[in-house]
């Protein structure tokens, strides 16, 4: 991959509106951004990374309609928190189509919670319950600063330190996904601050495993890339090297 990573993207992957995702996007759904700011640019260089930040999905809170992310990010930007009803950075809870309506970045896609379809409705329930459990208990934390977490999350023998409290985005992700018993939560696995967002995409080859009490395999979907509504579709230069479609 290198330590400039790029992908050419057929055209045909992009399969996605911002109305589409809204409409099929569920709790604990995975989103992966490719930002164009030089704090993305930074992630995915040091980091050899395709994608500079990862966001989850929240549905049906308080039954008010449209899906929200639930992420944690470096700076305040133009985007409402809906619990504290103010921009801010760290830990935060925005509506989903406002956030991609606007998205400035170079590509988003999706990666769905897939469980056989005859278990959808109650493994639904059961991540929306333990969902809202984690946003009660990580919404608000800082944001991780420490260049140091990112750069050395790969180096797990190296680096043993973990800031109390802050999150950077993919640290908040694995950490939800361990409440939900997706990922081990023991001492011979990686912690939460040692997962990037490329962890979380189809080259990470993350296998998640089997919940608490649950006997059927859960898995992430392929990525399904989004058509943004600023990107022309017959010329979408990704991932900052102009690469255009094949």
């Amino acid at each position: 991959m290198g330590i400039f990573p790029s992908r050419q993207v057929p055209k045909n992957q992009l399969s996605l509106t911002v109305d589409d995702l809204c409409k099929i996007a569920r709790t604990g759904d995975l989103i992966l951004l490719s930002g164009n700011t030089w704090n993305s640019w930074l992630v995915e260089s040091l980091c050899s990374s395709q994608w500079s930040h990862c966001v989850i999905v929240i549905e049906n809170l308080n039954c008010l309609g449209e899906p929200y992310i639930f992420e944690s990010v470096r700076y305040e930007d133009r985007f409402v928190d809906v619990l504290n009803h103010s921009c801010c950075n760290g830990t935060r809870l925005v509506h989903l189509r406002e956030y991609l309506d606007t998205y400035s970045g170079n590509a988003v896609a999706i990666r769905h919670l897939q469980s056989p379809a005859h278990t959808q409705v109650t493994f639904g329930k059961y991540i929306e319950t333990i969902m809202f459990d984690c946003i009660k208990e990580f919404h608000g934390r800082p944001y991780e600063k420490r260049w140091s977490d990112y750069i050395f999350a790969r180096y797990r023998d190296w680096w043993g330190k973990e800031t109390p409290d802050a999150l950077f985005c993919s640290e908040l992700i694995a950490a939800c996904y361990m409440r939900c018993g997706l990922l081990p939560n023991t001492h011979e696995y990686p912690r939460a601050n040692q997962y990037l967002p490329d962890d979380f995409s189809a080259v990470g080859e993350l296998v998640l495993q089997k919940p608490p009490h649950i006997h059927y395999d859960v898995k992430f979907s392929e990525e399904k890339y989004v058509l943004l509504p600023r990107i022309n579709p017959d010329i979408w230069d990704l991932f900052h090297w102009k690469k255009h479609y094949k």
